[in-house]
């Protein structure tokens, strides 16, 4: 989960008021507003703070395709080299599979809705998971 500056937020607004992908809001009387973009691993979600809730008012990038590929986008300075726990995808990938269809299939759309329903750190961190894939041991029957 990477914080937006606040010199940065309308940028990332702007941007994502011209993309193709599912969003959801989730209001709530006496709760806070939160905002839910998916795009590839992860998302964008923004949270308009009211009461106790646990994460401060602010923009937030969710997982390391979506933070790439927002770099690219908005030509801004990134990291020169892979971070901990990343997977290299070359940009060029990143830009083609946020264009394709499965950018807007049902697994996106289920992921803007668990990220506009984050109102704390656990469940934003939850907007990335997915299942361990199986291995395929070739010694197994």
């Amino acid at each position: 989960m990477f914080g937006v500056s606040a010199d940065y937020r309308a940028a990332v607004r702007d941007w994502l008021a011209q993309q193709d992908v599912p969003s959801l809001v989730s209001r709530g009387m006496y709760a806070s507003t939160v905002y839910g973009w998916a795009v590839l691993d992860g998302g964008i979600t923004e949270i308009h703070r009211y009461g106790w809730a646990s994460l401060p008012s602010e923009v937030r990038v969710v997982g390391w395709q979506t933070l790439r590929l927002l770099i690219d986008q908005l030509v801004l300075m990134g990291p020169t080299r892979v971070l901990p726990g990343e997977v290299f995808i070359a940009t060029a990938e990143l830009r083609r599979r946020h264009a394709g269809q499965a950018a807007r299939d049902e697994a996106a759309q289920r992921r803007a809705e668990l990220l506009a329903s984050c109102v704390d750190g656990t469940t934003m961190r939850a907007g990335t998971w997915r299942p361990p894939r199986r291995s395929t041991s070739a010694g197994t029957s």
